[in-house]
């Protein structure tokens, strides 16, 4: 996921992040999954739709019950219609469910190609990163309400 955490970084996780509260969008989590070998692996990917909520992702626009939604933690240039990556028809996600995507959404292998992700699979959210300099940063996660 480049935009947000790039290759060689650490990862600061919460693992208690969701103990008493869900994943709601923006997030960025960790979870486990299996490749199409059956292997297990680990993801990170943003969370951009919860279960009960009716998702769609056309030509680099989010929208979620039908309306546009901000995604204020995306690069420009992924906004431009050659880097937002495939589109996502609309999709009503379960409950129990999340519905995530990479920042870097031209590259990314997400829930546009294997579908909603089970929220007993995450495992924290990222709350920071240790770059390859050695300097830590937060993740861009908006506060208060989405709209």
């Amino acid at each position: 996921m480049d935009n947000a955490i790039l290759d060689g970084e650490l990862l600061h996780l919460d693992r208690s992040a969701y103990a008493t509260a869900a994943p709601r969008r923006g997030d960025v989590i960790v979870y486990s999954a299996t490749n199409s070998s059956g292997q297990p692996i680990t993801l990170v990917k943003r969370v951009v739709g919860v279960g009960g909520e009716a998702l769609e992702y056309t030509s680099c626009v989010l929208r979620i019950n039908g309306a546009a939604t901000a995604e204020p933690w995306l690069d420009a240039a992924v906004l431009s219609l050659d880097s937002c990556g495939p589109d996502q028809t609309s999709v009503t996600i379960p409950d129990g469910k999340l519905f995530v995507l990479g920042d870097n959404r031209a590259s990314s292998i997400d829930s546009r190609e294997f579908g909603p992700v089970d929220d007993t699979a995450v495992l924290g959210r990222v709350v920071g990163v240790t770059g390859a300099d050695g300097v830590e940063r937060a993740i861009e996660i908006p506060l208060g309400p989405l709209p």
